[in-house]
């Protein structure tokens, strides 16, 4: 597991390099290394917050309120 997070985390800092701060790929990338199961399981639930509460914000800034990855996220 802990080689998939750095995996992951690796991914997510080559797209912050490439892209803009709020390109969909970034957030995609905040949002798969969201989810409580990878980091919960490395007790990191509040890096796991911040990165739900980022895609949340760029959703909201991008897409529609109605949009079901929107709703999702807000949830």
């Amino acid at each position: 597991m802990n080689g998939i997070l750095q995996y992951l985390q690796e991914t997510l800092r080559r797209h912050e390099c490439l892209l803009s701060e709020e390109h969909i790929q970034i957030v995609i990338c905040y949002y798969i290394l969201a989810f409580p199961i990878a980091f919960n399981c490395l007790r990191t639930y509040k890096l796991s917050l911040q990165h739900k509460c980022s895609t949340c914000n760029i959703f909201l800034k991008q897409l529609i309120e109605d949009n079901l990855r929107t709703k999702d996220s807000t949830n």
